[in-house]
């Protein structure tokens, strides 16, 4: 949590990916940009009533979010204050967050 620029709750609108495929037919996801609204921020600033995430780099998150869901996402911000989701392992569900986190 503590490497994460922003932690968000949010409504999943759309998912886009680019698909590459190899010689042996196996998909290989090479980049997906996931679209969100009805955010309510955790953790971090980002100022907007959207959000776009990334994943275009070997260590991103290459998850295929499904559209309509809410989750609780974690992203990293650059410098150009784009963001990337930080780690597959945190981005859940936010009613499966929702039970593994409650008090």
């Amino acid at each position: 949590m503590n490497k994460a620029d922003l932690i968000f709750r949010g409504k999943n609108v759309y998912t886009e990916k680019t698909i590459s495929i190899f010689e042996n037919d196996e998909e290989y996801v090479k980049k997906v940009e996931s679209h969100w609204r009805d955010l309510s921020i955790i953790k971090g600033e980002y100022g907007k009533d959207n959000v776009t995430l990334i994943a275009d780099t070997v260590c991103s998150c290459k998850k295929i979010f499904e559209p309509g869901l809410r989750y609780v996402i974690y992203a990293t911000m650059n410098t150009n204050r784009a963001l990337f989701p930080f780690s597959c392992s945190f981005s859940s569900i936010e009613n499966e967050f929702d039970k593994l986190y409650k008090n």
